[in-house]
């Protein structure tokens, strides 16, 4: 028996994208979330509990690309973005 996916890619949004200062991140789900930003190496440099949306200062990570991880308890996605 399969698992339903209950979060799914479209769910997740990240603007803008590419980002300058702080990165938008809402959700179409109506139970928090824990959200974690990751460096291209897979490295933790953020996270935090959310429901349903965040705005989060990234002024000081340095330029280049990062991954957005948005958890629930049933499930995971990723999303990638630039910062600039």
């Amino acid at each position: 028996m399969a698992l339903k996916r209950l979060l799914q890619e479209d769910m997740v949004h990240v603007s803008p994208n590419p980002v300058t200062d702080a990165i938008h991140i809402t959700t179409d789900l109506p139970k928090k979330c824990e959200v974690s930003l990751l460096d291209i190496y897979g490295r933790i440099i953020y996270t935090a509990t959310i429901l349903q949306s965040a705005t989060i200062d990234v002024d000081n990570f340095a330029d280049g690309v990062y991954f957005l991880g948005v958890k629930t308890e049933d499930d995971k996605v990723v999303r990638q973005w630039v910062k600039q």
